[in-house]
C-alpha cells in the first residue's frame, strides 16, 4: 500500500470519531489493512515502508548511467554485447534479461531506422514550406512517377528446411531489372522495363510512349506530373520536351522519397515478387508485368489519398523524414 494511503488511514483512526467501516469506505482499502494500521499505531511503530530484505540490485544508478552512455554511443549495439562488455570491463555478471528490463524502463526500443539521404536544416524549412503550400491541393489530379530497381533474390528470404540453415546459390553480381512506373487516383499506365542506361532522352521517350498518350484520356479535366529532382528529370532537354508536350510539372522538395506514394507501391511489388521466388531475371520481368496489372484504382487510392496526411506529418516533424 502507498505510504500516503497508510498515513491517511492512521490519521483517521487516531481521530477516534470515525468507525473502521467508514475508514474502509472512505480510503478504499480492505478491512484487514485498516486493522494492520491500527495495530501498528497502537504499538507506536513507524508507518514508513521497510526496505526489502532481498539481495541488492545489480543495476545500480552508476551502471544505468553507463548503460545509457553505451546506447547513445552505439544505437546498434546488441544486448548480448552489452552484457559481455560489463563482464570484461567491470567484472559484472548481469543477465541479458536484466539489461532488457532496464532499457525498457528508459522507454527505449530497438526499431528499424528510416533509410534515405539526410536532410539539411535548410531543406527542412523547404519541406515545411512546401507541405503548407500543397497540403490542400487536388491530389487526385496528380500523376506520381518514379524509377525502381528490383534484384533477383531481393529481400530477406526464408526457406523450410530440416537441420541447419539451407544454402541459396546466387550469382556474384546479382542481376536486376530497372523499371519506370506511374500511379494516380484513376489507375496506372503500363510499367516500363528499362534494359539500358537511363538518360534524359530515354526518359522523355518513356513519357511520350507511356504517359502522354493516356494522361489526357484519364484526365480530361487536367492533370499535373510529379517527379523527383533527378538530373534526368530536370535537365534542359527534359524540361524543353515537357513544355512542348504539355507536361505540367508540380514542384517537388529535395530528398523526399518519403512523400511519394509510389514508393509504398514499390514495396508491395517487391514483396509479391519475392514471395513467388523467381529463379531467373526473365521470371522477375514477367512477374513485374503480371503484378502491375493487378493494381486497381481502389487499391491505389489508399496511397494517393495519403498526401494530405503526409503533409501534416512533415509540418509536425519540422521538415524531417516521416515514417510513412
Amino acid at each position: 500500500m502507498q505510504q500516503a494511503k497508510r498515513q491517511e488511514v492512521s490519521e483517521l483512526f487516531q481521530l477516534k470519531t470515525t468507525t473502521i467501516k467508514s475508514i474502509v469506505k472512505r480510503c478504499g482499502v480492505s478491512l484487514k489493512t485498516v486493522y494492520n494500521v491500527k495495530a501498528t499505531v497502537s504499538d507506536s511503530k513507524n508507518l514508513k515502508h521497510r526496505k526489502g530484505a532481498g539481495r541488492p540490485l545489480k543495476m545500480s544508478k552508476n551502471i544505468k548511467i553507463s548503460l545509457a552512455a553505451k546506447l547513445r554511443k552505439n544505437p546498434r549495439v546488441s544486448v548480448r554485447r552489452i552484457a559481455s562488455e560489463f563482464q570484461v570491463t567491470q567484472g559484472l555478471d548481469i543477465s541479458r534479461e536484466s539489461i532488457r528490463r532496464t532499457i525498457k524502463s528508459m522507454e527505449l526500443s530497438k526499431k528499424v531506422p528510416i533509410r534515405g539521404p539526410g536532410i539539411t536544416p535548410q531543406n527542412e524549412k523547404i519541406h515545411v514550406d512546401w507541405a503548407k503550400k500543397h497540403r490542400n491541393i487536388h491530389w487526385h489530379k496528380i500523376i506520381f512517377t518514379d524509377e525502381c530497381s528490383i534484384w533477383l533474390n531481393q529481400g530477406r528470404i526464408r526457406m523450410w528446411t530440416r537441420g541447419g540453415r539451407p544454402t541459396l546459390n546466387i550469382p556474384r553480381h546479382t542481376p536486376k531489372v530497372h523499371i519506370w512506373g506511374r500511379i494516380s487516383a484513376r489507375g496506372t499506365t503500363p510499367v516500363k522495363v528499362i534494359n539500358h542506361n537511363f538518360n534524359s532522352e530515354h526518359y522523355c521517350n518513356v513519357l511520350n510512349e507511356v504517359l502522354f498518350q493516356t494522361a489526357d484520356t484519364l484526365y480530361p479535366d487536367g492533370w499535373k506530373l510529379q517527379e523527383d529532382n533527378s538530373s534526368i528529370h530536370t535537365s534542359k532537354f527534359s524540361c524543353a520536351f515537357k513544355e512542348t508536350h504539355r507536361g505540367r510539372r508540380i514542384d517537388w522538395p529535395p530528398n523526399s522519397p518519403d512523400l511519394n506514394p509510389i514508393e509504398n507501391l514499390w514495396g508491395v511489388l517487391k514483396h509479391r515478387i519475392m514471395v513467388n521466388a523467381p529463379k531467373t531475371i526473365e521470371e522477375v520481368e514477367s512477374m513485374i508485368y503480371s503484378q502491375w496489372e493487378t493494381f486497381e484504382p481502389d487499391f491505389l487510392s489508399k496511397f494517393t489519398s495519403s498526401m494530405k496526411k503526409r503533409c501534416d506529418l512533415v509540418i509536425a516533424s519540422g521538415g524531417k523524414k516521416i515514417n510513412y
